[in-house]
């Protein structure tokens, strides 16, 4: 992986870590449980645990940007939709990361929907 695209793929999960602290320091009653579960893709007992997991997740892709790729399905929605919200700000910098974040957050949602191959 090309270090440009590993500088966007760190600024993804540098946003999803703040999220995730955010989400861990207020109140859950705060938010939707049925939300919380599908975000975390959990039962409602475990979404705690979930958080610290999701966290340890993101941070461990600060190391090893290479981890996007084992992220699940919502996951790497969300990681998508961030790229999509922040791509014209990053891309004034680092065009070619941004369009290899992209190139592997496609190929991410190929694996789970195959048949995108026949709609692209």
């Amino acid at each position: 992986m090309e270090q440009n695209t590993k500088k966007i793929i760190q600024q993804i999960a540098e946003i999803q870590i703040e999220a995730l602290q955010k989400l861990k320091t207020k109140k859950i009653e705060e938010f939707s449980e049925a939300d919380l579960c599908k975000l975390l893709a959990v039962q409602p007992e475990d979404i705690q645990t979930a958080i610290d997991t999701h966290l340890d997740i993101y941070k461990n892709m600060l190391q090893s940007p290479e981890l996007i790729k084992l992220l699940t399905e919502y996951q790497t929605c969300l990681c998508s939709y961030i790229l999509w919200k922040m791509e014209e700000t990053w891309v004034l910098d680092n065009q070619e990361g941004v369009l290899g974040a992209w190139a592997i957050l496609t190929a991410a949602q190929r694996k789970f929907h195959p048949e995108y191959k026949i709609i692209l």
